[in-house]
């Protein structure tokens, strides 16, 4: 999934992603019951509103990752993985 990509996965559920870039804003949306394992995650918007997921040996960078999302689980890497950025602000 390239940057380019705007949505990639919404309103799946029982999913498993595996060995996968997820480089699109909105990378996953309003699924439930997902498997990541193994993947490089880029996306500003990356897993509103889900359920039940499940992040193993997973990197993210994200500005607003999990917003509003519930049961989550993480294992596997260095919690630092994760990195939260402050999201840009255009200036006048």
């Amino acid at each position: 999934m390239t940057q380019a990509c705007r949505a990639a996965l919404w309103y799946s559920d029982h999913v498993e992603i595996t060995d996968t870039k997820l480089h699109g804003i909105k990378a996953l949306r309003e699924c439930s019951d997902v498997v990541i394992r193994n993947c490089d995650i880029i996306s500003p918007e990356f897993g509103w509103s889900t359920r039940g997921i499940r992040m193993e040996d997973t990197t993210a960078v994200s500005e607003y990752f999990m917003m509003r999302s519930e049961d989550l689980i993480f294992r596997g890497r260095d919690p630092a993985s994760v990195l939260l950025q402050e999201p840009e602000i255009d200036r006048l």
